[in-house]
């Protein structure tokens, strides 16, 4: 354990080339942080010289991927190649830096097996030893990620390397199921393979070469062997953006192969048996077009693969070609067909409506010159004969000087290949088509005019079949009305200005000055809880507003008392109207509505006050005058009181005072007067 070394592998993409301000996805570094799958094998000569190793040098290739803030694993992996004799030198390099005098602080790392301690170069004390002790190397040896960062939607999951000749090719499994196959270089790998192991299952990492001639891999509890010498034949010869150009060998079942293109997205798929008798079973479809179509429609159908024709193209024919719809023919456009388009014309008569039914190639090429020829058969599902139908045509008139948008929805307008719409057989050139909802989609088209004012039939085509319908786009020659609501004026002031009317395609048919004034609205009831309350003899409600008298003579201003008109009268600053005389207001109280052109404000309650409560508050008044009459008086009678009191003490004050000036005098003796 003295000598144990680790050393942290990373796999990083960086840009060969940055820009400054550009934020994209592709121009900053990543750290792949997690490792997926791993093989220790060798490098074919060409892959060996670009990572500056040699032939027999033994490499550990990784694949790796990019984890989020929780860990989760991502779609974004990368696959990188560490020489071994690199990554050693990169350990004693470490344990070098560690051991050796330089300026930073290094730990010696590992501390969940010993005590965690510095590196000692910093004193050189005991340097003898350094190098007898378990160290983690403190910088991470990297190596780029040769895909260079082309596989942001994948995650990869298994890896087997192999050389062929002087090629290296890897052998991945992703989490969904297939299995790529590529010549590994570090400027552009070559994917030739890329097909289906099993549909949305994770290939395992456990896998292993078991022999020159197969691969083993395991997805969930399946073991299955993939044969791989068909490269050594493939890549025997120099790569071409043409597959086809390739000898196929003759010999027993080769399994299935997806070619991916150089440079493309194109994905081609050979199914590949016995192919003694110069023949190749093919045809592969990817895709196809319309999705649905009407079954007497004479639709133009387009169905997209590869391998219609073998190398040097032989003439497409419908005898070598053809095309089912379930049972339904398709005939085949040799002039707009070629190796990777079919293009047919179904046939009318289709029975089977509205279920999906298998898309039919057969390719019977017969004997051609060429290596090989094709004769096989393919299918797709998913195609429907459908049954489009209109149910409204919306608006029903307008102008005939024409620029009406007309649309027409129902179910299925959007199957087939091409529409047509026309207003009494002159055509309404269709501006869009909207996406389904559900099986619902509308067909907007432009009107033309016309010389006079007239019912005129709608009809719309798919292909060359008729929609059914029962609408009719009629023509009104006498509009009465016509309502809008006014955009929002955002100034609080009254503003002069011209009311115009246009229609569709007939411009300034009408112009008007028209006034914009500020928003006026009802002030509810001022009093708590916005009720009103009416004495006996009072029927007069009233109640103050915003600028509803600027608008008074050009808007519908209506004012109801349990829901009746009380002919409302609008006022300066408020508006009044009387109760009418044979309403009976409820002990609960009547609402009070204002209606502004229909927008109703609800304003507060009116409610009568009773006999009874008017004689509650004259008694209540009249007792309040008594006890106040009573409380003066008491107030009165104590303040005399008070005063009397007041002047009785004044005068003995003022008797007190003379006799004691006078002493000499005072005697029981003379005028008793004094």
């Amino acid at each position: 354990m003295k000598r144990y070394r680790e050393v942290i592998l990373e796999c990083r993409f960086e840009p060969k080339r940055r820009r400054r301000n550009v934020a994209s996805e592709p121009y900053k570094d990543v750290v792949y942080n997690v490792v997926q799958a791993a093989h220790f094998g060798k490098a074919g000569r060409e892959l060996a010289e670009e990572l500056g190793a040699e032939e027999e040098d033994d490499i550990l290739y990784g694949v790796f991927a990019v984890t989020d803030d929780n860990g989760v694993t991502e779609h974004d992996s990368a696959l990188c190649a560490f020489p071994m004799d690199n990554v050693n030198k990169a350990i004693v390099d470490g344990v070098d830096d560690c051991c050796e005098s330089g300026p930073e602080q290094l730990s010696r790392g590992l501390c969940h097996f010993q005590s965690c301690e510095s590196c000692p170069h910093e004193s050189m004390e005991n340097n003898a030893t350094c190098r007898d002790h378990p160290t983690m190397v403190s910088k991470p040896y990297y190596r780029v990620d040769l895909f260079n960062r082309q596989l942001t939607d994948v995650l990869l999951t298994s890896l087997l390397v192999t050389t062929i000749e002087n090629k290296t090719v890897a052998h991945i499994g992703t989490s969904t199921g297939r299995l790529l196959q590529l010549v590994l270089t570090r400027s552009s790998p070559i994917i030739f393979a890329n097909y289906s192991l099993v549909e949305n299952q994770r290939v395992s990492s456990i896998a292993a070469v078991y022999s020159s001639e197969y691969l083993l891999f395991v997805v969930g509890d399946k073991f299955m062997s993939c044969g791989w010498l068909l490269w050594s034949l493939l890549l025997g010869e120099r790569v071409s953006k043409s597959v086809e150009e390739r000898v196929l060998p003759a010999g027993d079942h080769w399994g299935e192969v997806c070619f991916l293109i150089q440079g493309n997205l194109f994905v081609r798929l050979i199914k590949t048996f016995s192919s003694k008798d110069g023949t190749i079973d093919s045809a592969l479809l990817t895709q196809f077009s319309p999705r649905t179509a009407p079954p007497d429609g004479q639709t133009e159908f387009t169905v997209c693969g590869w391998e219609f024709q073998s190398p040097l193209r032989p003439a497409i024919t419908s005898r070598t070609h053809q095309v089912r719809l379930g049972q339904t023919a398709c005939t085949v456009l040799a002039v707009k067909s070629n190796n990777t388009h079919l293009v047919c014309k179904i046939r009318s008569g289709a029975a089977e409506l509205s279920r999906p039914v298998n898309i039919t190639v057969e390719v019977h090429e017969g004997k051609v010159e060429g290596r090989y020829s094709i004769d096989g058969k393919a299918e797709m599902p998913g195609f429907i004969f459908v049954t489009p139908n209109i149910t409204d045509i919306q608006p029903n008139y307008g102008p005939r000087v024409g620029g009406t948008l007309i649309t027409v929805t129902g179910p299925h307008l959007d199957a087939g290949k091409t529409r047509r719409v026309t207003l009494n057989d002159v055509p309404c050139p269709i501006k869009r088509v909207t996406k389904p909802k559900g099986n619902v989609s509308s067909i907007i088209c432009l009107s033309q005019p016309i010389s006079e004012v007239r019912d005129v039939p709608l009809s719309v085509f798919i292909d060359k079949s008729p929609i059914l319908t029962t609408k009719e786009c009629i023509g009104k020659s006498l509009p009465t009305r016509m309502e809008c609501v006014s955009p929002v004026f955002l100034r609080d002031e009254t503003e002069e200005g011209e009311l115009s009317f246009d229609m569709d395609g007939a411009l300034g048919l009408w112009n008007k000055e028209f006034s914009y004034h500020p928003y006026g609205e009802p002030i509810p009831f001022e009093t708590e809880g916005h009720v009103l309350n009416l004495y006996p003899g009072f029927d007069e409600v009233s109640l103050h507003h915003q600028k509803l008298n600027l608008v008074s003579s050009c808007m519908t201003i209506i004012m109801t008392v349990a829901g009746v008109d009380c002919d409302a009268k609008v006022l300066d600053n408020e508006i009044t109207c009387r109760i009418p005389k044979n309403m009976t207001i409820l002990s609960e109280g009547q609402p009070v509505r204002i209606s502004i052109n229909g927008q109703v404000h609800n304003v507060g309650t009116v409610m009568r006050v009773s006999n009874h409560y008017m004689v509650g508050i004259v008694l209540g008044i009249l007792a309040a005058l008594v006890a106040g009459a009573v409380l003066a008086f008491v107030v009165m009678k104590h303040l005399r009181k008070n005063k009397k009191a007041s002047m009785v003490e004044s005068r003995l004050n003022h008797s007190a005072n003379r006799s004691g000036s006078n002493n000499v005098e005072m005697s029981p003796i003379g005028d008793y007067r004094r």
